[in-house]
């Protein structure tokens, strides 16, 4: 279902047959389709952000509907950028933002407006708020915990507002371990 009309989706989900499937063809929709009795989607997002969105599918029909809501709304921003222009090229273009393949189109397809990609690389990088992502979507800072400390220290040299409180996110985390790169951070 990708129509994104909120009453077809509410009238089709009440008619469709116990033993038919539907699964979101919009990423924005996945939360609110999923709580009406969808079963799943099928992602753009996925292809830049899998692990997130697995996770907000699993919450979803695991009826976690909080940690759901949780992730849905901090994933929202990228949902609604990554189709400001005609899909594929948002997702290409933030996958190319992340380095992940090359800024390469064939027509009919073309370069994402300048304004756009802007917009976009916004979203994808976040400006500063990536440690959100590692500490608020999934645990992963129990893996990347070098991965945050540099990017702690990247936004304290770039003099980023949010260099304090990744730090405070950081420590916060990691109190109580042996960890060296708190040390460091302190």
């Amino acid at each position: 279902e990708a129509t994104g009309n909120m009453p077809l989706v509410l009238d089709f989900m009440r008619r469709k047959p116990a033993d038919f499937d539907v699964l979101s063809g919009d990423d924005n929709m996945t939360f609110p389709l999923i709580c009406l009795g969808g079963a799943g989607v099928v992602s753009v997002a996925s292809n830049l952000i899998p692990a997130p969105i697995a996770d907000l599918v699993a919450a979803a029909l695991g009826a976690d509907i909080e940690k759901a809501r949780r992730l849905h709304n901090r994933l929202y921003p990228l949902f609604r950028t990554l189709f400001i222009e005609t899909n594929p090229v948002p997702i290409k273009a933030a996958m190319a933002v992340k380095g992940l393949c090359k800024a390469t189109y064939r027509l009919p397809l073309c370069p994402l407006t300048a304004a756009h990609q802007q917009e976009l690389e916004a979203v994808v990088t976040r400006r500063g708020e990536a440690t959100d992502v590692f500490l608020q979507i999934v645990p992963t800072y129990r893996y990347f915990g070098q991965a945050l400390y540099n990017l702690g220290r990247a936004q304290e040299a770039l003099k980023s507002p949010v260099a304090t409180e990744t730090f405070r996110a950081f420590l916060s985390a990691k109190r109580g371990s042996d960890d060296p790169l708190v040390a460091d951070a302190k």
